[in-house]
């Protein structure tokens, strides 16, 4: 074999990983749309389940009303387990841990209704505005930073420790070094 026949077959080697990459983020900006439609229904139940058994109301946020405290873990526990027991096994990972970062996240940042109302606008805003030209949830994992944690979280699986390339350059804000100094 040649080294040109070598370069070949090494190149479409990461053609194809690259695919996988592409295919394994498309997964991931689906199964964050997913967690968000799922939270925003669940942030509706719970909403409902307080109003009908506590006799709270929606309030708005600069109001000092009082809140209700679901800050055990017995919560999060019952949320997780109500994936259904046909759920493919790596869904019920990552659906799970997005729950429990999602609860810890919303317990940590005090995130009241008139907020998360206010993100799911602009989740679903971004699903509106998708298209097959188009597609906004993707640019919002981009902003995120998710894209590119994601793909090197699959380079460092492919490469098996070893050294790679990335496939694309570290967010979607990255530049070339303009040395403002010179």
């Amino acid at each position: 074999m040649t080294q040109a026949a070598m370069t070949q077959a090494d190149m479409t080697q990461a053609k194809r990983q690259m695919r996988s990459s592409r295919a394994a983020s498309s997964l991931v900006a689906q199964l964050l749309y997913l967690a968000a439609l799922i939270l925003q229904e669940l942030c509706r139940l719970a909403l409902w389940a307080m109003h009908k058994t506590l006799g709270f109301n929606r309030v708005k946020s600069s109001g000092a009303a009082p809140r209700a405290e679901i800050s055990d873990s017995d919560f999060t526990r019952q949320v997780v387990a109500s994936t259904g027991p046909k759920a493919d096994e790596r869904l019920r990972h990552v659906m799970g841990l997005v729950i429990r970062h999602a609860h810890d996240l919303v317990r940590e940042a005090q995130v009241t209704t008139d907020e998360l109302f206010a993100a799911l606008d602009m989740v679903n805003w971004a699903g509106r505005m998708s298209n097959d030209r188009r597609n906004e949830t993707q640019l919002l994992c981009d902003v995120l930073g998710i894209e590119s944690l994601v793909d090197a979280v699959t380079w460092a699986q492919n490469s098996g420790g070893g050294a790679t390339t990335p496939s694309a350059v570290l967010g979607p804000f990255w530049r070339p070094c303009l040395c403002m100094a010179e």
